[in-house]
Formats: C-alpha cells, structure tokens, sequence
C-alpha cells in the first residue's frame, strides 16, 4: 500500500516590504495603496502577494522587485508630502505561502503574516528600515545602497533580539517610471 503523499509546502524565501502611515485615516490610506497597486499592475515587478489590510504587505521573489516598490512608495509619499508619515519596513525570510486569496491568489500564512504586522509596528515612522537579512543582501550593493545600524527589536515569538537598519538608497531610479 502506498503513503500518501504529502502535499508540498508553498515556504520560498521572500522579500516583503510592510508600508503603513501611522495616524492616517483607511479612507487616506486605501487611496494612497490604491495608487501602489495601479503601478503593481506593471508585470516588472511580479510580486508574489499583495495584501491591504490595516497596512500594504507585499513580497517579492527578488529584492530588486522590493526595492522598486520601495522607491516607488517613497516617491508618491513626496508626492503627497507625506514621507515623514511613512513607516516602511523591509525583510527577507523563509514564509508559508497559501493559495486562499479572493480570487485564487496566493497569500502569506496567517502566522507570517502576524508575526510581519508584529515587526512592522516596531519599526519608526520617517524612514526606510531593514531587518538583519535584507540589510545584508542590500550592504552588497554599495552603489545604490548603504545601511546604518538603528538598534534591535524584541518579539515574543523569537529567541533573541532582532536588529534594524536605517536604509540610504544612493541611486533612488527604479525600474518603474
């Protein structure tokens, strides 16, 4: 008799990029979200999901697709003259991925995405932030980026505290107009 087979787990590392402005009214914010994801609809980007609950959730398989989402959320906050307002936060790690979104899309598990929404609300408004691992694939890349070690956070869920990095973006084009 054979076992039955497993079905796979959907846990590819990603790249996520977590935006909120902390004070704004949803009405303030679903305009400015919705503004993004027009300029998602660009296939360069290919996110892999793209959430819109109390914040803007979305993850990439590379991290150049996060950070043109990044420069792009930095550009239309000027715009708006709300960039001080931005909390934008940026990680890389190993997430649970499930294909339950509305319409079949996929989503993050509801455990990655709590545990994001946790990191992310740690996280100061004003700047770009990156935890340890994003910080280091983008300290790589010395043309375009450097970080600056901002101090460490602590979750429930993780052993050991988990540090933060301010992100200076060099270059700030992006592959997206």
């Amino acid at each position: 008799i054979p076992k039955p087979a497993n079905p796979p787990i959907d846990r590819p590392v990603l790249y996520a990029v977590c935006a909120d402005l902390p004070g704004s009214s949803p009405d303030e914010q679903a305009k400015i979200w919705d503004e993004i994801r027009k300029k998602l609809e660009l296939p360069i980007l290919a996110p892999v999901t793209f959430e819109v609950d109390e914040m803007l959730i979305v993850s990439f398989k590379s991290i150049l697709g996060a950070m043109d989402l990044a420069k792009v959320v930095l550009r239309i906050m000027k715009s708006h003259f709300m960039s001080d307002r931005l909390r934008l936060s940026l990680y890389a790690s190993p997430v649970l991925i499930e294909p339950s979104g509305p319409q079949g899309q996929k989503i993050l598990a509801p455990i990655a995405s709590k545990q994001l929404k946790e990191l992310h609300s740690l996280v100061p408004a004003g700047a770009v932030y990156a935890f340890a691992r994003f910080s280091s694939a983008l300290s790589l890349d010395v043309n375009h980026y450097s970080v600056d070690y901002s101090g460490v956070v602590n979750a429930d869920w993780f052993p050991q505290p988990l540090e933060i990095y301010k992100v200076n973006m060099t270059d700030s084009t992006s592959r997206i107009a």
